[in-house]
């Protein structure tokens, strides 16, 4: 829409704190009638905001008439403006987090998180010892190749610390690839990943 037209033609303004929360904001601005309008020909009851670091998180929660439940999927807060979150966090429905010290963050600014790692639950998802054969083992990745949100180079670091049988396939594309290709050599496994 022609409110966030702006940061759409001129991505330099997003390169500052102030020009990333304003267009994030924007954005939000953007969106809200198709939103609401989606919201109520789909009969949603909760809505599910990634990121609630940013100024759209912000926006939601004080704009729709829905419960907003806001998710931590990793993305660093460091630069993220947080003048409005002790508020944020006191309208929305919930927080989920993946780690205590997340949870510790958001309860400095008001919030309560609630912590649900984002990992596979063994009990339900557990090798049945039939591998066909192979005496590899292989760990999967799905996902885009963006380091800072996905931390594939946190895999690949902990793939050089198994045994040789151990692979690591990544599935996806994305602009952290030659990023991610050469930490694989330079830890001697580039052989091990694919």
């Amino acid at each position: 829409g022609p409110v966030a037209a702006p940061w759409v033609r001129f991505p330099i303004l997003e390169r500052s704190p102030v020009g990333r929360y304003l267009g994030q904001i924007a954005n939000a601005v953007a969106l809200l009638a198709p939103l609401r309008s989606a919201l109520a020909t789909d009969n949603v009851d909760v809505l599910c905001v990634q990121e609630y670091w940013t100024a759209r998180f912000d926006v939601l929660v004080r704009t729709l008439d829905y419960p907003v439940v806001g998710v931590d999927q990793g993305v660093p807060d460091r630069h993220e403006i947080k003048l409005l979150k002790r508020g944020s966090f006191r309208r929305c429905a919930g927080v989920v987090v993946q780690t205590e010290r997340e949870a510790a963050k958001v309860a400095r600014y008001g919030g309560q998180a609630q912590r649900i790692p984002n990992a596979v639950d063994t009990g339900l998802f557990c090798p049945d010892g039939h591998r066909n054969g192979r005496s590899d083992t292989v760990v999967l990745c799905v996902g885009r190749l963006h380091d800072r949100q996905k931390r594939l180079s946190d895999v690949i670091r902990a793939l050089a610390l198994l045994p040789v049988e151990w692979r690591l396939e990544i599935a996806g594309t994305g602009p952290d690839r030659p990023a991610l290709e050469q930490l694989a050599d330079e830890l001697g496994v580039s052989g091990r990943v694919r």
